[in-house]
């Protein structure tokens, strides 16, 4: 149980409830559940700065926030992971919107957006089955999220863009004595808009494209030596996370460490 007392406000004071559960069913197997409240203040810059693109809103309520969590664990030693739903419950969520591309931002409190989706993980470790070239192990997640909100006649910074489908997964392989090299993949594909900026002045509401990106990366351990080749970005893909941040595109990193015992 969380209270909360603001001096200077007209709230009063708030409890917000939480409670978590955990059974064991069996050996390798257990289920939770949990149901959790919270509460966040506007900050000083969502209240009152004032900039050349946006402006404050001093009359912005706190978020409130409700979440209920449940699913399944698994660890019987060559499989590990989890199995997990949820829906999300939010009040008074703020947000900078405008109404059309010559507005300023400003932040609101949109009345209500929920929110449910699963996510599942398995980690496989292949080293557990002997006798069989195998990679150690192979690990996947997958993450579906979804938003459901009033209608808005809106343009959204943040809020309303979120991500909907998440995926990753990785391979981790040994190769001659002291070689081990890794693999990442991940795709994300983004709900919402943002205002593309190009030749330094702002263009259309486009859509977030889903993208793939592979990263990889080969290590070398022998004794106290260690040695490691990573490159991200392997496919050099011009893509955005979200807005207008583009991210980085190929690029390679190569360190080298010692390991020193002191009795």
């Amino acid at each position: 149980m969380l209270s909360n007392y603001i001096s200077g406000s007209s709230l009063g004071i708030n409890f917000f409830p939480g409670i978590d559960l955990s059974y064991k069913i069996a050996p390798s197997i257990s289920v939770y559940s949990s149901f959790n409240t919270s509460l966040r203040m506007p900050t000083f810059t969502d209240l009152y700065y004032q900039g050349p693109t946006n402006i404050g809103n001093p009359d912005l309520n706190p978020e409130k926030t409700a979440t209920l969590e449940g699913g399944f664990k698994l660890n019987s030693g060559f499989v590990e992971g989890y199995f997990i739903g949820f829906y999300h419950k939010g009040n008074d969520i703020i947000d900078w919107v405008k109404m059309n591309d010559s507005d300023k931002w400003q932040p609101q409190n949109l009345t209500q957006i929920n929110g449910y989706g699963s996510e599942i993980q398995l980690k496989f470790n292949l080293k557990k089955i002997h006798g069989l070239y195998l990679p150690n192990n192979i690990s996947i997640n997958y993450l579906y999220n979804n938003l459901e909100k009033e209608e808005f006649d809106l343009i959204s910074y943040y809020v309303l863009d979120h991500l909907k489908h998440k995926f990753t997964g990785s391979v981790n392989q040994s190769f001659f004595k002291n070689f081990t090299a890794d693999l990442k993949v991940m795709f994300q594909d983004r709900e919402g808009t943002y205002t593309q900026f190009e030749n330094g002045s702002y263009g259309n509401e486009v859509e977030y494209d889903p993208f793939w990106i592979f990263d990889g990366k080969v290590s070398y351990l022998r004794k106290k030596l260690g040695m490691y080749i990573s490159v991200n970005n392997i496919f050099d893909l011009n893509y955005y996370d979200i807005g207008n941040v583009a991210q980085p595109g190929r690029w390679t990193k190569f360190g080298i460490s010692y390991r020193l015992n002191f009795d």
